[in-house]
């Protein structure tokens, strides 16, 4: 029969219709596997009536077959990238394999791409996790807690798996416990709390926020913060030697005395800056600076000495108070040198004997029997011992009947003994250096008054107890005008009309350099409002007016400046 050119165009269209329809069916299999959707899927091209009139019965059912496989895993792969628990999804999975009866090949390709599409999300979804574990652990760990929502057991199962998820929930759990009695972030804040307002600054811009990173971030911000407490920590011990560190200072300078007035000079603005901006209560020396000095005045001769004290006053002139901080600094490695220092730059004089000596003249005597006693030399080089023989025995009790030991008191004990340790050092160099000097080998109880005069400016009695007075100061003068000082402390101090408002009940203690102190029993008195120590520095002048009313009278003490009550004030001559 021959065929019309009708027909051979329909057939012709089929065949088009056909490779078009398996084109889009394929595509569809391909997205359903992939878990996503496929326009017009529902619609009648894709149903079994159309597959098995365009392909025929058995083809037509073998696809439309493969097709409703394929929308199950799609189906699947959809409700996995949903949320679907990770134990569900491979129990899931595995209800997926191919069975066979339809297009073996293709249902395995299509299982095997949906397996691929829900391993792929699967190890998303658990890297997710297990990436911020380590970032979560950290912030248990240092006491800032975790997001609950992400990091709850059901969840950490339910990406991980019973096994793991449980495991690694009690690992957070535990980081939890720890982290709450750790606190180590809070410790942290409260740290840089305690550093000056810019480097908290730093510090708090530094901190890391929870999330992505936290764990390597806040060992970074813990080197840092660490780096900024450990300048602070070195920065409180030795002010100055940070400050060289940090070249807010430059080294000291002592190649000449000269060289060392100007190093000191420029130090002094350094340390009030240290102190206005860091709170700092260091000094002008650093400790090793201070050792070296102390050091060096304390091996070299007299004159070299002496100058270099001159060249320490000559940078510190216009600064009060500085030159007696490099002595206290100096103080703990080399005190006899610490006492010349203060010495040489008393005003007033002491009569010894038949001289009168000024605080230079004394200093250069300690420091000349120190040479002597330790080098047997005055210049500083090792030498023959000097015809001077010092009975130790001797010395120490004719020492403690010119320089009662009660003078020192002080509450504490330890700070007593050592006043007393220097004024006695104190007076075997003075006593040396004036053997020397006379040509004596031996020496009595005239000889030690007179050391003891030179170097501590002698004692008096006030209210019942022994009290070194200022040196340079007559003893008159000191008796005199000390019952108006320390009325005057007492009410600076804000204990006026008080149960302490006695003279008679506090105790002078002396403190050095003409200052003192006043002790109710066993403790200092105290500044109400600061908390500071009262402290009487005896050594500045009264007012005018105060003096030109006790120069007016012819009492002991003017009564007209202390109250009536202060009638039971007893000063013992």
């Amino acid at each position: 029969m021959r065929r019309t050119p009708r027909y051979g165009r329909q057939k012709r269209n089929l065949a088009t219709y056909r490779g078009q329809l398996a084109s889009k069916y394929n595509a569809a299999l391909v997205n359903l596997a992939d878990g996503n959707g496929f326009d017009g899927l529902d619609g009648p091209e894709f149903g079994r009536d159309n597959f098995v009139k365009t392909w025929g019965d058995d083809l037509g059912n073998q696809r439309a077959n493969v097709l409703d496989y394929a929308k199950g895993l799609g189906g699947f792969v959809k409700l996995f990238k949903s949320g679907m628990p990770y134990d569900q999804a491979i129990a899931q999975l595995k209800t997926y394999e191919p069975q066979g009866g339809m297009d073996y090949e293709k249902e395995s390709a299509l299982f095997h791409r949906a397996e691929e599409n829900v391993k792929h999300g699967l190890a998303g979804q658990v890297a997710d996790v297990k990436n911020g574990i380590e970032d979560a652990a950290a912030q248990a760990h240092v006491g800032m807690g975790i997001d609950t929502s992400i990091y709850n057991r059901a969840n950490l199962v339910n990406k991980m798996g019973e096994e793991n998820g449980s495991r690694v929930s009690d690992v957070l759990d535990a980081e939890q416990k720890f982290g709450a009695v750790n606190d180590e972030s809070g410790t942290m804040l409260r740290a840089i709390n305690e550093l000056p307002p810019d480097e908290q600054a730093k510090a708090y811009a530094l901190t890391p926020q929870a999330g992505p990173g936290f764990k390597e971030k806040y060992q970074l911000y813990k080197q840092a913060v660490g780096g900024l407490l450990q300048a602070m920590e070195i920065r409180n011990k030795d002010p100055m030697q940070w400050a060289v560190y940090a070249r807010k200072a430059d080294p000291l300078n002592m190649t000449n005395a000269d060289a060392l007035s100007n190093s000191i000079h420029a130090r002094i603005d350094v340390d009030q800056e240290l102190r206005q901006d860091y709170n700092t209560r260091g000094g002008i020396l650093s400790k090793q600076e201070a050792d070296t000095i102390a050091k060096v005045l304390d091996d070299a001769s007299p004159d070299v000495s002496i100058s270099y004290l001159q060249a320490i006053q000559r940078g510190t002139s216009y600064a009060p108070g500085a030159y007696q901080r490099v002595m206290a600094q100096i103080a703990p490695k080399a005190p006899l040198v610490a006492m010349a220092g203060s010495l040489s730059v008393q005003e007033g004089s002491v009569t010894v004997g038949n001289e009168v000596l000024n605080g230079r003249d004394v200093a250069r005597r300690l420091f000349e029997g120190n040479n002597i006693l330790q080098r047997a030399s005055l210049d500083g080089e090792k030498k023959l011992p000097l015809p001077i023989k010092i009975d130790d025995k001797q010395f120490k009790l004719l020492y403690r009947q010119q320089s009662p030991i009660s003078a020192f008191w002080a509450p504490d004990t330890d700070y007593s003994e050592q006043r007393d340790a220097i004024g006695y050092a104190a007076t075997k160099a003075y006593l040396v250096s004036q053997m020397y000097h006379e040509g004596k080998d031996s020496f009595g109880a005239d000889d030690v008054k007179n050391a003891v005069r030179a170097v501590s400016g002698g004692f008096t009695y006030f209210n019942g107890n022994q009290i070194a007075i200022p040196w340079g100061m007559d003893e008159n003068k000191f008796i005199y005008q000390m019952p108006y000082r320390i009325q005057q402390a007492i009410d600076d101090a804000g204990w006026k009309d008080s149960e302490l408002d006695l003279a008679p009940s506090l105790r002078l203690v002396e403190f050095n350099d003409g200052k003192y102190g006043l002790a109710n029993d066993n403790r200092l008195l105290v500044d109400r409002k600061t908390g500071d120590t009262v402290v009487i520095d005896a050594s500045k002048p009264l007012p005018p007016e105060v003096q030109a009313a006790m120069d007016a009278s012819n009492s002991v003490y003017n009564r007209v400046l202390l109250r009536n009550r202060r009638a039971d004030l007893q000063v013992t001559f």
